[in-house]
Protein backbone atom coordinates (compact mmCIF):
# COMPACT_ATOMS: atom_id res chain seq x y z
CA UNK A 1 0.00 0.00 0.00
CA UNK A 2 2.65 2.37 1.17
CA UNK A 3 4.76 1.28 -2.18
CA UNK A 4 1.79 2.74 -4.55
CA UNK A 5 1.30 5.90 -2.72
CA UNK A 6 5.20 6.37 -3.72
CA UNK A 7 4.76 5.15 -6.74
CA UNK A 8 1.43 7.66 -7.53
CA UNK A 9 3.20 10.30 -5.94
CA UNK A 10 6.79 9.95 -8.08
CA UNK A 11 4.18 10.12 -10.96
CA UNK A 12 2.25 12.97 -9.87
CA UNK A 13 6.03 14.79 -9.00
CA UNK A 14 7.37 14.16 -12.31
CA UNK A 15 4.43 15.31 -13.85
CA UNK A 16 4.45 19.19 -12.14
CA UNK A 17 8.10 19.01 -12.66
CA UNK A 18 7.89 18.77 -16.32
CA UNK A 19 4.37 21.27 -16.58
CA UNK A 20 6.95 23.44 -14.42
CA UNK A 21 9.77 23.34 -16.68
CA UNK A 22 8.10 24.49 -19.36
CA UNK A 23 6.53 27.06 -17.97
CA UNK A 24 9.63 28.50 -16.50
CA UNK A 25 11.12 28.04 -20.10
CA UNK A 26 11.42 31.66 -21.28
CA UNK A 27 14.05 30.63 -23.78
CA UNK A 28 12.27 28.18 -25.72
CA UNK A 29 14.74 25.55 -24.57
CA UNK A 30 12.46 23.03 -24.26
CA UNK A 31 10.84 22.07 -27.96
CA UNK A 32 7.21 22.33 -28.30
CA UNK A 33 5.14 20.55 -30.70
CA UNK A 34 1.64 21.52 -32.10
CA UNK A 35 -0.88 19.66 -33.58
CA UNK A 36 -3.02 20.73 -36.71
CA UNK A 37 -5.45 18.47 -37.77
CA UNK A 38 -6.45 20.50 -40.65
CA UNK A 39 -4.93 23.43 -43.08
CA UNK A 40 -7.07 25.51 -45.45
CA UNK A 41 -5.64 28.18 -48.16
CA UNK A 42 -6.49 31.54 -48.39
CA UNK A 43 -8.30 32.18 -51.69
CA UNK A 44 -9.64 35.06 -53.59
CA UNK A 45 -13.05 35.39 -54.63
CA UNK A 46 -15.68 38.07 -54.78
CA UNK A 47 -17.09 39.29 -51.34
CA UNK A 48 -20.58 41.60 -51.08
CA UNK A 49 -22.63 42.81 -48.71
CA UNK A 50 -26.36 42.76 -49.55
CA UNK A 51 -29.58 43.29 -48.03
CA UNK A 52 -32.87 40.98 -49.43
CA UNK A 53 -35.81 43.00 -50.18
CA UNK A 54 -39.19 41.76 -51.57
CA UNK A 55 -40.35 43.99 -54.44
CA UNK A 56 -43.04 44.22 -57.01
CA UNK A 57 -42.70 45.69 -60.84
CA UNK A 58 -44.82 48.61 -61.90
CA UNK A 59 -44.44 51.26 -64.43
CA UNK A 60 -41.66 53.36 -64.49
CA UNK A 61 -44.17 56.32 -65.44
CA UNK A 62 -47.68 57.25 -65.87
CA UNK A 63 -48.24 59.98 -68.27
CA UNK A 64 -52.22 62.20 -67.36
CA UNK A 65 -53.83 64.26 -69.76
CA UNK A 66 -56.00 66.70 -68.62
CA UNK A 67 -59.62 68.00 -70.21
CA UNK A 68 -61.36 71.65 -69.63
CA UNK A 69 -64.13 72.01 -70.44
CA UNK A 70 -63.66 76.17 -71.11
CA UNK A 71 -61.98 74.88 -74.54
CA UNK A 72 -64.39 73.19 -75.66
CA UNK A 73 -67.42 70.96 -75.58
CA UNK A 74 -66.47 66.95 -75.34
CA UNK A 75 -67.27 64.72 -77.38
CA UNK A 76 -66.32 61.49 -77.41
CA UNK A 77 -63.79 58.85 -76.36
CA UNK A 78 -62.10 56.87 -79.31
CA UNK A 79 -60.53 54.44 -77.09
CA UNK A 80 -61.36 52.40 -74.14
CA UNK A 81 -59.31 51.36 -71.14
CA UNK A 82 -56.99 48.38 -70.86
CA UNK A 83 -55.91 48.94 -74.69
CA UNK A 84 -52.61 49.66 -75.56
CA UNK A 85 -51.86 52.59 -77.27
CA UNK A 86 -49.02 54.27 -79.42
CA UNK A 87 -47.50 57.34 -80.28
CA UNK A 88 -49.95 59.31 -82.74
CA UNK A 89 -53.00 57.04 -81.62
CA UNK A 90 -56.35 59.14 -81.62
CA UNK A 91 -57.44 59.06 -77.63
CA UNK A 92 -60.63 61.86 -77.90
CA UNK A 93 -62.28 64.38 -79.63
CA UNK A 94 -63.76 68.00 -78.68
CA UNK A 95 -65.54 70.76 -80.40
CA UNK A 96 -63.34 73.88 -79.52
CA UNK A 97 -65.52 76.86 -77.60
CA UNK A 98 -63.37 79.89 -79.09
CA UNK A 99 -61.38 79.57 -83.08
CA UNK A 100 -58.92 81.97 -82.68
CA UNK A 101 -58.29 81.34 -78.86
CA UNK A 102 -57.52 77.85 -79.35
CA UNK A 103 -55.09 78.73 -82.47
CA UNK A 104 -52.84 81.00 -80.18
CA UNK A 105 -53.12 78.86 -77.75
CA UNK A 106 -51.54 75.92 -79.80
CA UNK A 107 -49.33 77.71 -81.65
CA UNK A 108 -47.25 78.94 -78.74
CA UNK A 109 -47.56 75.33 -77.22
CA UNK A 110 -45.94 74.22 -80.53
CA UNK A 111 -42.84 77.39 -80.38
CA UNK A 112 -42.11 76.27 -77.14
CA UNK A 113 -42.22 72.50 -77.75
CA UNK A 114 -40.09 73.43 -81.12
CA UNK A 115 -37.26 75.45 -78.65
CA UNK A 116 -37.60 72.83 -76.22
CA UNK A 117 -36.96 69.96 -79.03
CA UNK A 118 -33.83 72.14 -80.30
CA UNK A 119 -32.24 72.36 -76.97
CA UNK A 120 -32.02 68.76 -76.52
CA UNK A 121 -30.67 68.25 -79.83
CA UNK A 122 -28.10 70.79 -79.17
CA UNK A 123 -27.24 68.85 -75.97
CA UNK A 124 -27.00 65.36 -77.59
CA UNK A 125 -24.53 67.73 -80.44
CA UNK A 126 -22.54 68.83 -77.84
CA UNK A 127 -22.16 65.74 -75.80
CA UNK A 128 -21.09 63.61 -79.22
CA UNK A 129 -18.62 66.29 -79.87
CA UNK A 130 -17.24 65.87 -76.18
CA UNK A 131 -13.81 63.66 -76.18
CA UNK A 132 -12.81 62.01 -72.75
CA UNK A 133 -9.35 62.20 -71.86
CA UNK A 134 -7.16 59.13 -71.05
CA UNK A 135 -7.63 60.29 -67.21
CA UNK A 136 -9.92 63.49 -66.38
CA UNK A 137 -11.67 64.62 -63.63
CA UNK A 138 -14.10 67.42 -63.38
CA UNK A 139 -16.84 68.39 -65.48
CA UNK A 140 -17.37 68.07 -69.23
CA UNK A 141 -18.45 71.12 -71.44
CA UNK A 142 -18.89 72.15 -75.00
CA UNK A 143 -18.62 75.86 -76.62
CA UNK A 144 -22.05 75.86 -78.51
CA UNK A 145 -24.87 78.27 -78.89
CA UNK A 146 -26.91 76.19 -76.85
CA UNK A 147 -26.25 76.23 -72.94
CA UNK A 148 -23.19 74.32 -71.78
CA UNK A 149 -23.46 70.61 -70.57
CA UNK A 150 -22.28 70.31 -67.01
CA UNK A 151 -21.95 66.93 -65.87
CA UNK A 152 -19.14 65.58 -63.65
CA UNK A 153 -17.25 62.82 -64.78
CA UNK A 154 -15.48 60.48 -62.82
CA UNK A 155 -11.52 60.06 -63.34
CA UNK A 156 -11.39 56.67 -64.97
CA UNK A 157 -11.94 57.01 -68.53
CA UNK A 158 -14.06 53.79 -69.00
CA UNK A 159 -16.52 54.68 -66.59
CA UNK A 160 -16.57 58.72 -68.01
CA UNK A 161 -17.65 57.09 -71.32
CA UNK A 162 -19.93 54.93 -69.54
CA UNK A 163 -21.41 58.07 -68.13
CA UNK A 164 -21.46 59.12 -71.27
CA UNK A 165 -23.36 56.94 -73.13
CA UNK A 166 -25.85 57.05 -70.15
CA UNK A 167 -26.34 60.37 -70.70
CA UNK A 168 -26.82 60.41 -74.50
CA UNK A 169 -29.76 57.09 -74.29
CA UNK A 170 -31.04 59.49 -71.68
CA UNK A 171 -31.18 63.01 -73.91
CA UNK A 172 -32.84 60.53 -77.09
CA UNK A 173 -35.39 59.67 -74.77
CA UNK A 174 -36.10 63.06 -73.99
CA UNK A 175 -36.08 63.81 -77.59
CA UNK A 176 -38.20 61.38 -78.38
CA UNK A 177 -40.91 62.55 -76.22
CA UNK A 178 -40.67 65.81 -76.83
CA UNK A 179 -41.21 64.97 -80.61
CA UNK A 180 -44.22 63.27 -80.19
CA UNK A 181 -46.04 65.65 -78.42
CA UNK A 182 -44.66 68.61 -80.71
CA UNK A 183 -46.22 66.45 -83.47
CA UNK A 184 -49.30 65.86 -81.35
CA UNK A 185 -49.67 69.84 -81.27
CA UNK A 186 -49.00 69.83 -84.99
CA UNK A 187 -51.78 67.10 -85.56
CA UNK A 188 -54.34 69.14 -83.31
CA UNK A 189 -53.49 72.66 -85.20
CA UNK A 190 -53.79 71.17 -88.79
CA UNK A 191 -57.28 69.33 -88.09
CA UNK A 192 -58.51 72.70 -86.55
CA UNK A 193 -57.98 74.83 -89.25
CA UNK A 194 -59.40 72.05 -91.79
CA UNK A 195 -62.59 71.64 -90.25
CA UNK A 196 -63.04 74.75 -88.21
CA UNK A 197 -64.53 73.60 -85.33
CA UNK A 198 -63.14 69.72 -84.31
CA UNK A 199 -59.89 68.74 -82.97
CA UNK A 200 -58.98 65.21 -82.29
CA UNK A 201 -56.40 64.38 -79.54
CA UNK A 202 -53.56 61.76 -79.98
CA UNK A 203 -51.49 59.96 -77.82
CA UNK A 204 -48.07 61.90 -77.40
CA UNK A 205 -47.43 58.43 -75.35
CA UNK A 206 -46.46 55.16 -76.05
CA UNK A 207 -48.51 52.09 -73.45
CA UNK A 208 -51.40 51.21 -71.44
CA UNK A 209 -54.54 52.98 -71.14
CA UNK A 210 -55.29 52.05 -67.16
CA UNK A 211 -57.61 54.93 -65.97
CA UNK A 212 -60.59 56.77 -68.52
CA UNK A 213 -62.73 59.04 -66.82
CA UNK A 214 -66.32 59.09 -68.23
CA UNK A 215 -67.18 61.71 -65.94
CA UNK A 216 -64.31 64.02 -67.62
CA UNK A 217 -62.71 64.60 -63.87
CA UNK A 218 -59.40 65.40 -63.94
CA UNK A 219 -57.40 63.28 -65.30
CA UNK A 220 -59.33 62.63 -68.16
CA UNK A 221 -56.58 59.44 -68.80
CA UNK A 222 -53.74 58.13 -67.58
CA UNK A 223 -51.17 55.81 -69.83
CA UNK A 224 -48.81 53.87 -67.90
CA UNK A 225 -45.38 53.78 -69.65
CA UNK A 226 -44.32 50.27 -71.06
CA UNK A 227 -40.78 50.76 -69.45
CA UNK A 228 -40.56 48.90 -65.51
CA UNK A 229 -39.37 49.63 -62.69
CA UNK A 230 -39.04 47.31 -59.23
CA UNK A 231 -40.55 49.10 -56.08
CA UNK A 232 -40.27 47.92 -52.52
CA UNK A 233 -39.91 49.25 -48.92
CA UNK A 234 -37.01 49.77 -46.43
CA UNK A 235 -37.49 49.78 -42.85
CA UNK A 236 -36.37 52.51 -40.43
CA UNK A 237 -32.87 50.69 -39.86
CA UNK A 238 -32.47 49.27 -43.36
CA UNK A 239 -32.89 53.02 -44.34
CA UNK A 240 -29.47 53.94 -42.61
CA UNK A 241 -27.21 51.71 -43.93
CA UNK A 242 -28.85 52.35 -47.90
CA UNK A 243 -27.91 55.37 -50.46
CA UNK A 244 -29.18 56.43 -53.67
CA UNK A 245 -27.21 54.79 -56.41
CA UNK A 246 -26.34 51.12 -54.76
CA UNK A 247 -26.69 48.49 -58.12
CA UNK A 248 -29.08 45.74 -57.63
CA UNK A 249 -30.12 42.45 -58.14
CA UNK A 250 -33.33 41.12 -59.50
CA UNK A 251 -34.96 37.76 -59.53
CA UNK A 252 -38.15 37.56 -60.94
CA UNK A 253 -40.48 35.09 -59.36
CA UNK A 254 -42.75 34.01 -61.96
CA UNK A 255 -40.15 33.19 -64.46
CA UNK A 256 -36.46 32.09 -64.08
CA UNK A 257 -35.56 35.69 -65.22
CA UNK A 258 -32.22 37.88 -63.35
CA UNK A 259 -32.06 41.19 -64.06
CA UNK A 260 -29.77 43.96 -63.13
CA UNK A 261 -30.54 47.54 -61.75
CA UNK A 262 -30.00 50.32 -59.74
CA UNK A 263 -31.42 51.83 -56.90
CA UNK A 264 -32.78 55.08 -58.44
CA UNK A 265 -34.88 56.36 -55.73
CA UNK A 266 -35.73 56.12 -51.77
CA UNK A 267 -38.23 58.28 -50.30
CA UNK A 268 -37.06 60.99 -48.19
CA UNK A 269 -39.93 60.80 -45.70
CA UNK A 270 -42.07 57.77 -44.19
CA UNK A 271 -45.07 56.85 -45.63
CA UNK A 272 -46.79 57.54 -41.94
CA UNK A 273 -45.01 59.71 -39.19
CA UNK A 274 -45.95 58.08 -36.15
CA UNK A 275 -44.56 57.54 -32.79
CA UNK A 276 -45.99 54.11 -32.04
CA UNK A 277 -45.77 53.19 -35.39
CA UNK A 278 -43.08 52.21 -37.51
CA UNK A 279 -41.02 53.97 -40.34
CA UNK A 280 -41.51 52.60 -43.69
CA UNK A 281 -39.61 54.00 -46.85
CA UNK A 282 -40.42 52.95 -50.59
CA UNK A 283 -37.90 52.87 -53.04
CA UNK A 284 -37.16 52.42 -56.24
CA UNK A 285 -35.17 50.45 -59.00
CA UNK A 286 -34.30 51.04 -62.13
CA UNK A 287 -34.37 48.06 -64.74
CA UNK A 288 -30.89 47.98 -66.83
CA UNK A 289 -31.10 47.57 -70.33
CA UNK A 290 -29.44 44.70 -71.87
CA UNK A 291 -26.10 45.73 -73.98
CA UNK A 292 -27.53 45.22 -77.34
CA UNK A 293 -30.54 47.64 -76.76
CA UNK A 294 -27.87 50.16 -75.45
CA UNK A 295 -25.96 49.98 -78.18
CA UNK A 296 -29.02 50.16 -80.51
CA UNK A 297 -29.95 53.31 -78.70
CA UNK A 298 -26.41 55.03 -78.70
CA UNK A 299 -26.10 53.93 -82.45
CA UNK A 300 -29.99 55.06 -83.39
CA UNK A 301 -30.21 52.23 -86.30
CA UNK A 302 -33.24 50.79 -85.62
CA UNK A 303 -36.67 51.83 -86.95
CA UNK A 304 -39.35 52.52 -85.38
CA UNK A 305 -41.51 49.83 -85.94
CA UNK A 306 -38.87 47.07 -84.92
CA UNK A 307 -38.31 49.47 -82.16
CA UNK A 308 -42.34 49.42 -81.15
CA UNK A 309 -42.06 45.51 -81.99
CA UNK A 310 -39.37 44.73 -79.55
CA UNK A 311 -41.15 46.62 -76.89
CA UNK A 312 -44.18 44.88 -77.04
CA UNK A 313 -42.39 41.49 -76.69
CA UNK A 314 -41.01 42.73 -73.40
CA UNK A 315 -44.07 43.69 -72.54
CA UNK A 316 -45.46 40.36 -72.73
CA UNK A 317 -42.14 38.91 -71.22
CA UNK A 318 -42.37 40.90 -68.10
CA UNK A 319 -45.71 42.52 -66.46
CA UNK A 320 -46.54 45.37 -64.35
CA UNK A 321 -47.90 43.18 -60.97
CA UNK A 322 -45.03 40.60 -61.31
CA UNK A 323 -43.53 40.21 -57.82
CA UNK A 324 -39.62 39.54 -57.40
CA UNK A 325 -37.08 39.03 -55.18
CA UNK A 326 -34.07 42.06 -54.59
CA UNK A 327 -30.53 41.81 -53.58
CA UNK A 328 -28.94 45.53 -52.62
CA UNK A 329 -25.57 45.34 -52.98
CA UNK A 330 -24.36 48.10 -50.18
CA UNK A 331 -20.31 47.09 -49.87
CA UNK A 332 -18.42 44.53 -52.68
CA UNK A 333 -15.33 43.94 -53.01
CA UNK A 334 -13.87 42.04 -55.99
CA UNK A 335 -10.80 39.61 -55.95
CA UNK A 336 -10.77 39.62 -52.13
CA UNK A 337 -8.43 37.70 -50.03
CA UNK A 338 -10.96 34.85 -48.34
CA UNK A 339 -10.41 32.66 -45.08
CA UNK A 340 -13.48 30.51 -43.57
CA UNK A 341 -15.02 31.97 -40.46
CA UNK A 342 -13.32 29.11 -38.68
CA UNK A 343 -9.72 30.29 -39.37
CA UNK A 344 -9.64 33.38 -37.26
CA UNK A 345 -9.23 33.44 -33.44
CA UNK A 346 -9.84 36.62 -32.00
CA UNK A 347 -8.33 38.94 -34.84
CA UNK A 348 -5.60 36.93 -35.27
CA UNK A 349 -4.88 33.60 -37.80
CA UNK A 350 -2.04 30.38 -37.81
CA UNK A 351 -0.26 30.39 -40.56
CA UNK A 352 2.48 28.58 -41.66
CA UNK A 353 5.80 30.41 -42.26
CA UNK A 354 8.45 30.21 -44.85
CA UNK A 355 10.54 27.93 -42.20
CA UNK A 356 7.46 25.38 -41.87
CA UNK A 357 6.97 27.10 -38.30
CA UNK A 358 3.57 27.84 -37.28
CA UNK A 359 3.19 31.79 -36.41
CA UNK A 360 0.67 33.74 -34.82
CA UNK A 361 -0.42 36.74 -37.70
CA UNK A 362 -2.58 39.59 -36.70
CA UNK A 363 -4.41 40.15 -39.54
CA UNK A 364 -7.68 42.78 -40.79
CA UNK A 365 -10.80 41.90 -41.69
CA UNK A 366 -13.26 43.47 -44.03
CA UNK A 367 -16.92 41.96 -45.25
CA UNK A 368 -18.63 38.98 -44.41
CA UNK A 369 -20.18 36.48 -46.43
CA UNK A 370 -21.39 32.77 -46.00
CA UNK A 371 -19.17 31.82 -43.11
CA UNK A 372 -16.33 33.70 -45.29
CA UNK A 373 -14.39 36.49 -44.25
CA UNK A 374 -12.38 39.13 -46.08
CA UNK A 375 -8.45 39.57 -45.09
CA UNK A 376 -7.54 43.26 -46.00
CA UNK A 377 -4.29 42.97 -44.30
CA UNK A 378 -2.22 40.18 -42.50
CA UNK A 379 -2.35 37.76 -45.33
CA UNK A 380 -2.15 37.08 -48.88
CA UNK A 381 -3.77 34.38 -51.49
CA UNK A 382 -2.18 31.07 -51.68
CA UNK A 383 -0.96 31.23 -47.69
CA UNK A 384 -2.19 28.18 -45.17
CA UNK A 385 -4.39 28.66 -42.25
CA UNK A 386 -4.23 26.37 -39.55
CA UNK A 387 -7.96 24.90 -38.18
CA UNK A 388 -8.17 23.65 -34.27
CA UNK A 389 -8.34 24.40 -31.06
CA UNK A 390 -5.77 27.34 -30.55
CA UNK A 391 -4.63 25.71 -27.13
CA UNK A 392 -3.03 23.64 -29.65
CA UNK A 393 -0.98 26.01 -30.93
CA UNK A 394 2.68 27.71 -29.96
CA UNK A 395 3.90 30.66 -31.79
CA UNK A 396 7.59 28.96 -33.97
CA UNK A 397 6.66 25.72 -32.92
CA UNK A 398 7.33 22.85 -34.67
CA UNK A 399 4.07 21.54 -36.28
CA UNK A 400 2.65 17.63 -37.09
CA UNK A 401 -0.10 16.86 -38.89
CA UNK A 402 -2.14 13.49 -39.02
CA UNK A 403 -0.65 11.13 -41.85
CA UNK A 404 -3.68 10.62 -45.10
CA UNK A 405 -3.17 7.62 -46.34
CA UNK A 406 -6.54 7.65 -48.74
CA UNK A 407 -3.92 10.35 -50.61
CA UNK A 408 -0.86 8.14 -49.96
CA UNK A 409 0.51 6.44 -53.38
CA UNK A 410 3.67 4.71 -53.04
CA UNK A 411 4.09 4.63 -56.59
CA UNK A 412 4.35 8.32 -56.75
CA UNK A 413 6.13 8.49 -53.82
CA UNK A 414 9.22 6.30 -55.41
CA UNK A 415 8.68 7.72 -58.93
CA UNK A 416 11.69 8.67 -60.64
CA UNK A 417 11.34 12.37 -61.27
CA UNK A 418 11.97 12.98 -57.34
CA UNK A 419 15.62 13.06 -57.25
CA UNK A 420 17.27 11.41 -53.76
CA UNK A 421 13.60 10.70 -52.31
CA UNK A 422 15.41 7.90 -50.12
CA UNK A 423 17.78 10.08 -48.22
CA UNK A 424 14.73 12.30 -47.74
CA UNK A 425 12.86 9.78 -46.11
CA UNK A 426 14.85 8.26 -43.83
CA UNK A 427 15.98 11.62 -42.75
CA UNK A 428 12.28 12.20 -41.68
CA UNK A 429 12.43 8.50 -39.87
CA UNK A 430 15.28 9.73 -38.31
CA UNK A 431 14.43 13.64 -37.33
CA UNK A 432 11.07 12.22 -34.83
Amino acid sequence: MRRRRFILAGIIIFIGVNYLLLFLDKEQKVDRLAYVSEWLPAFQTDMKEEINKPGVLSPMQENHLYFSEETGEFQEFLMEGGVEVQVGDPLYTYRVTNYYETVAELEQQQRKLTGEVQAVEGAISDMNRYQIPRSTQGTATADTEQPTIQIELPENPVEAAMMKDQYLIEKKKELAAKEAELSSIEAQLNELEATGDTITVESPYEGLVTEVSTTLDAPLLTIAGKELQAEGEFTEQERIRIAEGLPVHIQVDAKVMALEGTLEKIQKTPENVSIKGKSIYPFSVAIKEDEEEQQENQENMVEQEESAEESHEEAEELLPGYHVNLSIITEESKDATVLFEKNLYAGAVWKMNDNGKLMKQKVETGLYMASMVEITKGMKAGEWAATERESQFRHQATFITPLQWYKFKVKEVVSSKYEDWGKYFVTGLLSR
